[in-house]
């Protein structure tokens, strides 16, 4: 009997796009069954700034997440498939998603010593987070806990992210500096993101580093939920239409109490 083989094309390539992609693929398909796989290129084109580096930056970032049975291929035919396809698949069935273990990649022991603090936030409107972040930078600086900081010092306004504004898609690195003792952090961030393509190299060092350490981060970003994926991490955001999607994987919190016990959960 000849394998099952599968060909799919995903219309988005954001980080957070690709993992849920490929969870879904290993939930509904088994082992055996042979999947190809490629990103949209005229999404691609439309969306990106560097689509060609985009690209090869999806590419290298697949080939380390998928199992051995799903494979890369240019310039595929096959069937498109959007994340916002898979949401409404499982929100419909009322099934829950299983996103991508990917702590398997990474041979790390748990270090209780520090904190991972994400700076990007995503569909956590600016008002939102001011409203918090004062209580929240004074758990830390009463704690003995040391925190790293990874993500972007300064995010870039594409496409997507202008569409969104700056009200709804930031990076709170300057309100960390501010309010956090500087004695506490320890800075991995990258200077800029947004608009230049990652490189994967310094993503997979994050995720090498990440995987040691419970993480916090805001809102539902991408790179977050890749971040969940590897360690203990947990979110506070407000209501949004994915949030039923991925809440049960993210441990998500949507009031400040209860964002703030957890934090002291995690400081203790």
């Amino acid at each position: 009997m000849s394998a099952k083989i599968k060909n799919y094309i995903i219309e988005q390539s954001a980080i957070g796009d690709l993992l849920i992609f490929i969870s879904f693929l290993c939930d509904n398909y088994s082992s055996d069954t042979i999947i190809n796989i490629d990103i949209d290129k005229k999404s691609l084109e439309y969306w990106r700034s560097d689509s060609n580096n985009y690209y090869e930056f999806s590419k290298k970032f697949l080939n380390f997440i998928c199992p051995n049975n799903i494979s890369f291929i240019e310039n595929l035919s096959g069937s498109l498939i959007s994340v916002e396809h898979i949401k409404n698949l499982y929100l419909f069935n009322d099934k829950e998603f299983p996103l991508l273990d990917l702590k398997n990649k990474f041979n790390n022991t748990v270090d209780d010593s520090k904190i991972v603090l994400t700076t990007k936030i995503r569909y956590l409107n600016r008002s939102f987070f001011d409203s918090i972040k004062n209580d929240f930078f004074k758990i830390i600086n009463s704690s003995n806990k040391s925190i790293i900081l990874v993500g972007e010092k300064i995010l870039e306004y594409g496409k997507e992210y202008s569409i969104h504004g700056d009200q709804t898609i930031y990076s709170i690195y300057p309100d960390i500096i501010n309010g956090i003792n500087p004695e506490k952090i320890i800075d991995k961030t990258i200077p800029a993101s947004g608009i230049t393509t990652p490189d994967f190299d310094n993503l997979k060092n994050d995720l090498d580093l990440i995987s040691k350490y419970r993480t916090l981060g805001f809102g539902i970003s991408g790179i977050n939920f890749l971040y969940s994926s590897v360690t203990d991490f947990k979110g506070y955001c407000e209501d949004h239409n994915f949030l039923p999607f991925i809440d049960r994987n993210r441990k998500i919190f949507k009031t400040k109490n209860d964002f703030l016990t957890i934090t002291n959960e995690y400081l203790k």
